[in-house]
């Protein structure tokens, strides 16, 4: 099945993570999630018109967009920002607040491989 033909062309005709990660080699944080956005939401509208028109013949595109909105967001989790209405000592503050609160997360993925999450 083909996830193409929206108003945005996507990467992945076929809604394959591995065409999405290919294209997005040589992009920056801001450019991954920007172009990750874009898939998605050609993805989604792809599903809606399949769905609309009963021509889903299986939930590919709803799935290569779920994937692809769980990326973002852990991506955007990534993402260092710095209030521009604070000072450099409370923007201080925040970093040691962030580092305690990362640090502190004990997250199953982390104790499955002796070197950090299984890639």
């Amino acid at each position: 099945m083909s996830c193409g033909d929206s108003d945005v062309p996507m990467v992945s005709k076929d809604c394959n993570l591995d065409d999405f990660f290919k294209a997005i080699e040589e992009k920056d944080l801001l450019e991954i999630i920007s172009f990750a956005d874009q898939e998605a939401t050609a993805a989604w509208r792809r599903a809606y018109r399949e769905n609309k028109y009963g021509e889903a013949h299986n939930d590919l595109p709803n799935r290569y967009e779920n994937t692809l909105e769980e990326l973002i967001s852990f991506l955007r989790a990534a993402l260092f920002y710095r209030p521009s209405k604070i000072d450099d000592a409370l923007f201080e503050q925040f970093l040691e607040l962030r580092r305690k609160v990362i640090d502190g997360v004990s997250s199953p993925l982390y104790h499955l491989h002796p070197n950090g999450p299984h890639r």
